[in-house]
This record gives C-alpha cells, sequence and structure tokens, in this order.
C-alpha cells in the first residue's frame, strides 16, 4: 500500500511540473495544488476502539485575473478498529470561493465553502452516514 501512495506522489508531481513548465509567461490564471497526509492518532473515547491510521489531502486553488479565487478540497482518514480486521474511514470533499482582502503582509480572504462528508466501516453488515452543508 505505501509503494502505491509513494508512486502516485511522485507521478502527481512529476506531472505537475511539466504541467507549469508549458504554462506561457504571464498567464492571467494561477494554479495552486497542494497535498499533504500523516498519521492520524485517535484520542479520548475515539482511541478506546481504534488504532493509529493515516490520513491524505489535496486542495486545489484558481486564482488571477478573477475577483474571486475557485478552490476544491478533498480528504480522506482510515483509522483501524482495536478488535477483528474492520476499519473506520471518512472522506470529505469541499468547493468554495474566497474573496482575498489587499493587504501587505499577510494575505487574509474572506471564504465560503461547500461540504460533502462520508463516514463508513468496512465491516459486514454496517451502515454509513454521510452529511452535507455550507461552512
Amino acid at each position: 500500500m505505501k509503494h502505491f501512495f509513494v508512486c502516485a506522489l511522485l507521478t502527481v508531481l512529476l506531472m505537475s511540473t511539466k504541467l507549469y513548465a508549458q504554462m506561457p509567461v504571464g498567464s492571467p490564471l494561477s494554479v495552486d495544488l497542494g497535498f499533504g497526509g500523516g498519521v492520524s492518532m485517535p484520542v479520548g473515547d475515539l482511541s478506546n476502539a481504534n488504532n493509529t491510521g493515516w490520513h491524505g489531502l489535496a486542495k486545489l486553488r484558481l486564482h488571477g485575473s478573477m475577483p474571486v479565487n475557485i478552490v476544491g478540497s478533498g480528504m480522506y482518514n482510515r483509522l483501524p478498529e482495536k478488535v477483528g480486521s474492520e476499519s473506520d474511514f471518512y472522506w470529505m470533499v469541499g468547493a468554495g470561493l474566497e474573496y482575498p482582502i489587499p493587504s501587505a503582509v499577510v494575505k487574509p480572504y474572506f471564504g465560503v465553502d461547500a461540504l460533502y462528508i462520508s463516514i463508513n466501516n468496512t465491516g459486514a453488515g454496517t451502515s454509513s452516514l454521510s452529511r452535507g452543508g455550507v461552512a
């Protein structure tokens, strides 16, 4: 599993550098792409039923000559249970708009996002829980 994620990450990084190299100089549209991930350590009551897991996330922002930035993001989190081979996993996908506020030192913005969250378990006969909303 680790080998797959390392290969996928390297492929995306190599593809993004080729795409960036082919963008014309002074393009009116800029693209920011971010990736992250790491170890998920449950605390409190969650740590009674789950072991340490992992998570990954990505964010895409389009900005430039537009008055607002367009943002999309996604997150995946997996926590294996202490008993058995089942796991809890969580998906969150979001899209939104950001209005940048001019500033000299930092880059503040007002943002509106719509989110979809799905919580599932890999066990037999389990059900899933899905929620959506605007933040």
